[in-house]
């Protein structure tokens, strides 16, 4: 179970108050695909399937069809509020990459028996010459907790990729929690949480 699919919900602006990562692992992959290209084709008529894009009882659906899939959740959720981070124009790639390192890193420490780590990012979250910082800069977090195994980060575009895609579907549940107090569909897979974090530590939700 080592391929970790990421995306994200929520913007990196100051409009709200919340931004979420999701990150889900499978060992069932093709299992995986065939229920989420059967729901697309049951439930939509679009190329990918988005959180967004989907009434509650279509999440509602999907999710309960995914019950009986092993996989494991990871997540993050910024409080955009109660950190200084989002309001002295730091680059948004550089503020996506910091909040990525603390689930990414996160999961090596849990998982330092694994021998490889592969990471599977939307590459239309982050610009171009972002790309290969992300990848440095998480090798060198990995070798400080001590982990020399293989780690590569890819990107691909999220319609071409349907894991990715419920990633999204994730992180969007997640984030109705926090910013709406919406809890009842993340309350169906809650279950599947390995572990998430908040951020700021001190000051979220205040």
């Amino acid at each position: 179970m080592n391929f970790y699919m990421v995306d994200e919900s929520g913007n990196l602006g100051v409009a709200e108050k919340y931004f979420v990562l999701g990150m889900f692992n499978t060992s069932q992959r093709i299992k995986a695909k065939r229920i989420l290209k059967k729901f697309q084709k049951d439930f939509t008529n679009k190329q990918e399937i988005k959180g967004s894009q989907l009434d509650f009882t279509k999440k509602q659906t999907l999710i309960n069809r995914m019950k009986d899939i092993d996989y494991n959740i990871y997540y993050m959720v910024a409080d955009k509020e109660n950190t200084r981070l989002f309001k002295n124009q730091v680059d948004k790639n550089i503020i996506y990459n910091y909040l990525l390192s603390f689930i990414v890193v996160d999961v090596i420490k849990k998982n330092m028996s694994n021998t490889n780590f592969v990471f599977h990012l939307d590459n239309h979250t982050i610009k171009v010459k972002s790309l290969n910082s992300f990848a440095d800069h998480i090798k060198l977090k990995a070798i400080e907790n001590n982990y020399f195994g293989n780690i590569e980060v890819k990107y691909f575009d999220s319609h071409k990729h349907i894991l990715i895609q419920y990633a999204d579907i994730i992180s969007n549940v997640v984030y109705a929690k926090y910013q709406r107090q919406k809890s009842h569909l993340y309350n169906l897979f809650q279950n599947k949480i390995k572990s998430s974090f908040k951020f700021p530590i001190n000051n979220f939700g205040k």
